[in-house]
């Protein structure tokens, strides 16, 4: 047998690899994804977690077409081996942003992976999952300590007007957690960004969510607003976000859930709005590079800012 090195990526915590195995009767192409020498014991965990949701999770969703073909973890490293998709499907570089189709694609992806395990949470539980939130009031304190350390040290360069507005959305995370919490509850991915999905190379195709290893139990509307909000500049963000929003809840109803109103999605999606400049204050503070907090919170300011008028343009009166 002889393997033949194809293609091969870096990221943070992990080595992303095409493969080409040939053997007496056959060649076979595969993807494989491994921890990197010495990672950290934060990155192990994560990628037993991805593991686990391959082997658990994953064969109980017709969703998933990237299968897994073999997969092993110990305490210093895993590996996860999967069918090469590379001939029916590709993913852009990170950082450029896939066209408005592709990105429709993804939001569909994702709502019928919601859709599955929509109120399913005990299930969930059940194998292996775990909330995407412990301790409300925990998770509170991290918010706000998060937005204040990042204006305190990073916010040099932030106008006033930004700073004022962080500092709302800061003293405003203990309420908006009371009220994500009573929210349905479904799978999460955890990490849902533009890069994270396989999209068809065909027109006829459905985009795969791809790197599952911060999977969780969380409301829907966690990864979208993150996705819409987080990943996308003003300019497609004012002309897009409520036609994908609607797409969103469309193909949840077409796909079973019957509870959640498209009023109930709206008014879902502007909580986890507020919540947004809370994630580039972590990337910051963890280290990410600079361009990538840099735009993050760019795009979760303008999102805030434009929060106001999300509700009438979706046909709701506000509450005065």
């Amino acid at each position: 047998m002889r393997t033949t090195l194809l293609k091969h990526s870096v990221g943070v915590a992990s080595i992303v690899a095409r493969v080409r195995v040939n053997s007496v009767s056959k060649t076979t192409n595969i993807a494989v994804k491994l921890s990197l020498p010495g990672a950290a014991s934060e990155w192990v965990q994560q990628g037993k977690h991805e593991l686990a949701f391959y082997q658990r999770i994953a064969p109980l969703m017709p969703q998933i077409e990237s299968r897994l073909v073999g997969g092993t973890a110990s305490s210093r490293s895993w590996e996860l081996l999967f069918g090469d998709r590379s001939e029916t499907h590709w993913c852009p570089p990170y950082g450029h942003v896939p066209s408005t189709a592709s990105c429709l694609l993804a939001v569909r992806a994702l709502a019928r992976s919601h859709a599955r395990w929509w109120n399913h949470e005990t299930e969930l539980e059940a194998l292996g999952g775990p909330r995407w939130i412990l301790s409300p009031t925990t998770e509170a304190e991290r918010r706000e300590s998060a937005i204040y350390e990042f204006v305190r040290s990073a916010g040099d360069g932030l106008a006033p007007s930004s700073i004022a507005l962080l500092y709302t959305c800061a003293r405003s995370q203990r309420s908006l957690l009371e009220r994500q919490l009573r929210l349905p509850l479904t799978l999460g991915h955890g990490d849902a960004h533009w890069w994270n999905f396989l999209y068809p190379i065909r027109r006829r195709g459905h985009a795969m969510l791809v790197d599952w290893q911060t999977w969780e139990i969380a409301p829907g509307l966690n990864d979208l607003t993150r996705l819409l909000c987080l990943w996308w500049g003003p300019l497609r963000k004012r002309r897009w976000e409520l036609k994908f929003l609607r797409a969103y809840h469309q193909t949840l109803t077409l796909n079973g859930v019957s509870d959640f109103s498209w009023q109930a999605c709206v008014k879902a999606h502007r909580q986890f709005v507020l919540e947004m400049p809370f994630h580039p204050a972590i990337q910051w503070a963890e280290g990410s590079d600079y361009e990538i907090w840099r735009r993050t919170m760019r795009n979760a300011l303008w999102s805030v800012r434009a929060l106001g008028g999300l509700a009438p343009l979706a046909g709701i009166r506000s509450r005065r």
